[in-house]
């Protein structure tokens, strides 16, 4: 641009993965200017679904005006999707939490440029500094699918483009058993870590696509007491180890802390 902007993209497709990758870099310079990207997508659809966090969230497509499409971007975590009932589209980010739809389009928030708020003065006021200057890397990407969003598992595909693999010159590497794994595509295991006050392993999961489910969750590790506990990790009743398999009821995006009596030195 005439201020200095400057923007450069890789488009990656793949041989055998349906999936459309922009790998962005931009130097941002403009201010008090919004940059969006959109794909009009050749589908029907009323409705877009949004994931939200430990969850999906559906809107209307239907807006009266471009300026009134304006004051309905709404948030989303790492996918958007528009389908009608043979195909569809998710859109996957990597760090951009802005988007709006209309009719069959979709548009993704990258930057923004406005003022900061002043650090002292009321909100009506601005600081002189803008925001989103210089250097920014990120990814987005298109994950076609058949049917709606359930069916091209865009929850997944989403968890699997924030986390790529990882490839190791010289290394070599040896199966490994998953610290913890869900019979269930539609439960998403979000965290396992240590507890903040005891020892302990602390798995947190969801149901992720808005249906009761029951699942069973394997450790991967040795365990002796194991409990269904609240998010503040305090036991709320005890759960059972049955051929190492525990057997969890998920209610429709229904989140769930499990937390395991960890015997270091007794792995598998």
């Amino acid at each position: 641009s005439h201020n200095g902007s400057e923007l450069s993209q890789d488009i990656l497709f793949y041989h055998k993965r349906p999936q459309v990758v922009f790998e962005t870099k931009a130097r941002w310079k403009e201010k008090q200017i919004l940059l969006k990207v959109a794909f009009p997508f050749n589908v029907k659809a009323n409705q877009a679904v949004f994931e939200t966090q430990f969850g999906a969230i559906t809107r209307s497509t239907k807006r009266k005006s471009d300026l009134d499409r304006a004051r309905f971007e709404v948030p989303l975590q790492q996918w958007a999707d528009v389908a009608d009932v043979k195909f569809g589209v998710s859109l996957l980010n990597d760090c951009k939490y802005g988007c709006d739809t209309k009719d069959n389009t979709i548009r993704l928030t990258l930057l923004r440029s406005p003022f900061y708020p002043h650090p002292i003065e009321p909100w009506r006021f601005n600081d002189v500094k803008h925001t989103d200057q210089g250097e920014h890397v990120f990814s987005y990407a298109l994950a076609p699918h058949t049917g709606n969003w359930k069916h091209g598992d865009s929850t997944r595909r989403a968890r699997e483009f924030n986390n790529p693999l990882l490839v190791l010159q010289n290394v070599v590497g040896k199966r490994m058993k998953p610290l913890v794994h869900c019979n269930k595509r539609n439960i998403v295991i979000d965290c396992v870590k240590k507890a903040e006050d005891t020892n302990e392993v602390v798995v947190r999961l969801h149901e992720g696509y808005g249906d009761s489910t029951d699942a069973f969750l394997m450790p991967g590790f040795k365990t002796r007491n194991i409990s269904e506990c609240d998010l503040m990790e305090q036991s709320v009743k005890p759960l059972k180890l049955l051929k190492e398999k525990i057997q969890l009821k998920f209610k429709p995006f229904e989140i769930k802390t499990v937390k395991f009596d960890y015997r270091p030195g007794k792995n598998k």
